[in-house]
């Protein structure tokens, strides 16, 4: 099982890369009925969702990116935290995964060996923001649509939520510029992202 201080291999984490209706009229009297209630003025609301609020004990899912077992004892709860292959998910406690956060050198984190897949929680640090956010050049995502489909897909799913937006971006550029034709390839972008890249595709052609 990979430990920091071991032998293990990690796969890098590049390569993984939302009627007026008139008014009635009276026929009898022909006269028009009008509504003189003034409008009310309803303040626009903040539809932004409230982040998520953690304890000591709240589980965050991690996803493994090292080939093979990753081996990982909590640091403040002393859980032995266990992924068995590369893309296992393992939810780790708050207290845990903010210790290793806050320490620069952590190689699981930094590494990285496991990639955390709760945005909020990344939030929180803005330096684990800023590291997430800086593991994805454009040519990294750019050579993601340049992988055989089936590879393409697995590589899309392991990838961070900023980073599927950042490639979504891309791949939509390069619909309209031509770039990117393979049917097969857009099909599976729609299918994943919930776009209509096809439609799009077709609109281009």
């Amino acid at each position: 099982m990979a430990k920091p201080n071991e032998e293990y291999s990690t796969i890098p984490l590049a390569d993984f890369i939302g009627n007026v209706t008139p008014g009635d009229t009276d026929n009898t009297q022909n006269k028009i009925k009008t509504n003189t209630a003034t409008p009310v003025q309803v303040p626009p609301s903040d539809t932004k969702p409230a982040r998520k609020k953690y304890d000591k004990n709240s589980l965050i899912p991690c996803r493994s990116i090292t080939a093979g077992a990753l081996y990982l004892d909590g640091v403040k709860s002393k859980i032995p935290y266990l992924w068995v292959n590369y893309g296992d998910v393992t939810d780790v406690e708050y207290q845990d995964l903010a210790v290793m956060v806050r320490s620069k050198g952590n190689s699981y984190i930094y590494g990285p060996l496991f990639v955390i897949e709760d945005d909020d929680f990344i939030d929180e640090f803005p330096m684990l923001r800023k590291f997430y956010d800086e593991q994805y050049t454009v040519r990294d995502l750019e050579n993601v649509l340049r992988l055989p489909v089936d590879d393409m897909r697995r590589t899309i799913i392991d990838l961070p939520n900023g980073a599927k937006e950042s490639l979504k971006n891309i791949a939509s550029t390069q619909v309209v510029q031509g770039v990117l034709d393979s049917v097969k390839k857009i099909k599976v972008l729609d299918e994943l992202f919930g776009t209509e890249l096809n439609l799009l595709a077709t609109v281009m052609s």
